[in-house]
């Protein structure tokens, strides 16, 4: 099964380096990589001098995973033969004129300055009020515990850390630089606390960004998807440099948080940091969980599917009695018995809640959603698309259901506090936007 493994990996690969990269790029290389451990055919789970969980890689668990690779390849293959699934709103290198909301921002979102600046404004105020009155300079500054920090910001903390990306996006998009700074550096309080999540969306999305010209003036039309020429040479290395900084900056953050760059050095001159560079935890880790999910067929009450399900409705799994923690990670760390988090695997989730059916009908609609939402971004340039897009693409292999649902959730509240702004504030917007739909 490892060469049948590896004969996938080949395959979607050589699709991946024979177009431009896009997002169908990005999710099939973040999903060999954190499946990657099939090449080694084993998995464990360290825990003080020894493995809280060891095992081979199941038969079920590859035949899973080829058949989910199988599923991406087949949309590659899709787009390589220019076999669609309809996609609302784009049309070659037009936008059709659809009363789509999506394309609505992408109609009006050079008009409404106001709301970009109003969210970003209350974004970083925001993140300033947590670290001031809720934290605490000393306490945010030192090698205090991510977690201990969270428990002391309020619920406006992570809903800024999200309007920050939205925000950077925009502004990186349109190239004003003020903007990107000052949204860059409400996304770097998340990269200090430790959390690597948003600053992974943001630069893949500005790979995205780069592969496809857009921060370029006087470059409207959408590029092709074809040829591996010298743009899509840098991309790739750029993407390795991106890759090589999440990797070093998890040995070292709390350091930096804490200001000690002596223990900074001390780390990077520590020669087992560099032997142990490409045996990456957090991957191994990551895949341990799926594998672990389907060795022990482990499944979800009915009650705890649907809470999850619901889970994009703000606060209704709050009303649903459910036997396990709602995250899947907690449930994780508890049936492996460890002494720190685990992360989680949405795909192991995806079999707990509906088997192999349910998981491989998720395959294809994650598929599917970024197959029609990186049409869509082509097409408007979306901020709002291009941070689901970004940070559903590359890090939804870790995420337990409630975190994708709970970013999905966000993003669509700004969207909607756009779309007042739009009705309230934007009469030059609102003319233009008749004007498109005629």
């Amino acid at each position: 099964m490892q060469l049948i493994y590896f004969i996938f990996c080949v395959l979607v690969v050589w699709e991946t380096t024979h177009r431009r990269i896009d997002f169908l790029s990005i999710a099939a290389a973040s999903f060999i990589l954190y499946t990657s451990n099939c090449l080694i055919g084993e998995v464990w789970v360290p825990q003080s001098g020894f493995n809280a969980y060891e095992s081979a890689i199941h038969l079920e668990t590859y035949v899973l995973i080829c058949a989910q690779l199988f599923i991406i390849f087949a949309f590659f293959y899709l787009k390589k033969k220019n076999i669609k699934i309809v996609v609302c709103g784009h049309s070659g290198n037009k936008i059709q004129k659809r009363n789509d909301s999506f394309l609505y921002n992408a109609v009006v979102n050079k008009d409404n300055k106001f709301y970009w600046i109003v969210v970003l404004l209350i974004s970083a105020g925001s993140i300033a009020y947590n670290l001031i009155f809720r934290i605490g300079l000393d306490t945010f500054f030192s090698y205090t515990a991510k977690g201990d920090i969270l428990n002391e910001t309020s619920f406006l903390f992570g809903i800024a850390i999200w309007g920050g990306l939205i925000c950077f996006f925009h502004f990186f998009t349109v190239k004003k630089k003020i903007g990107s700074i000052v949204s860059a550096a409400v996304i770097l309080t998340s990269v200090l606390l430790g959390s690597r999540a948003h600053i992974a969306s943001a630069l893949v999305g500005v790979l995205i960004i780069k592969s496809f010209g857009w921060h370029k003036k006087k470059r409207e039309k959408i590029r092709t998807n074809k040829g591996f020429g010298k743009n899509n040479r840098k991309i790739i290395v750029l993407a390795f440099i991106m890759l090589m900084f999440l990797i070093m900056y998890k040995l070292v953050y709390k350091e930096i948080r804490a200001g000690d760059i002596e223990g900074v050095l001390e780390v990077l001159k520590n020669p087992k940091t560099w032997s142990d560079l490409f045996d990456i935890d957090e991957l191994r880790i990551v895949c341990a969980n799926y594998n672990y999910v389907i060795e022990k067929h482990i499944k979800l009450p009915i009650m705890d599917v649907i809470a999850r399900l619901v889970s994009m409705v703000p606060f209704a799994n709050d009303y649903i009695p459910i036997e396990n923690p709602l995250r899947f990670s907690t449930i994780l760390r508890q049936e492996i018995n460890t002494t720190y988090g685990l992360a989680s695997n949405f795909w192991g989730e995806c079999y707990a809640m509906g088997g192999v059916v349910f998981l491989m009908l998720m395959t294809f609609v994650w598929m599917t959603f970024i197959n029609k939402i990186t049409d869509l971004t082509f097409a408007g340039r979306s901020p709002f698309l291009l941070t689901v897009a970004s940070y559903l693409s590359f890090y939804i292999h870790r995420l337990d259901w409630t975190q994708v649902m709970g970013c999905i959730k966000i993003v669509i509240l700004f969207y909607l506090i756009k779309m007042i702004f739009d009705l309230v504030f934007g009469k030059k917007s609102r003319k233009r936007y008749s004007e498109a739909m005629q």
